[in-house]
């Protein structure tokens, strides 16, 4: 009769498991530190959309001070200027004209 030995060549149950573990514990590494990417991410394009509108607000704050004042405009419902140059056109046309309605345009 053949001699068995249980510490033949061959992965074994315990090595197995231990493979295991380890695979998911890097796993898990790996799944936490992309996750931390993806926020980092988020973050810093939100910083760079902030930084570029500061940009802009600054350049409308300027065209402001240097006396263009279409920028007045920005912001407000087109219904109600619409509304105000329908008002000041009807006026103007049966001869009724104010200079300070004219003015807010």
């Amino acid at each position: 009769m053949k001699n068995i030995n249980n510490n033949e060549k061959g992965i074994t149950l315990v090595t197995l498991i231990i493979t295991v573990i380890v695979l998911l514990i890097l796993a898990s590494i790996g799944t936490y530190s992309g996750i931390q990417v993806i926020k980092s991410s988020r973050l810093t394009t939100f910083t760079t959309e902030m930084k570029i509108m500061q940009i802009q607000v600054n350049e409308l704050y300027q065209k402001y001070k240097d006396g263009d004042n279409t920028i007045l405009d920005i912001g407000k419902d087109l219904s109600i200027i619409q509304e105000q140059a329908s008002k000041v056109f009807t006026e103007s046309a049966s001869g009724i004209i104010d200079q300070n309605r004219i003015s807010i345009f």
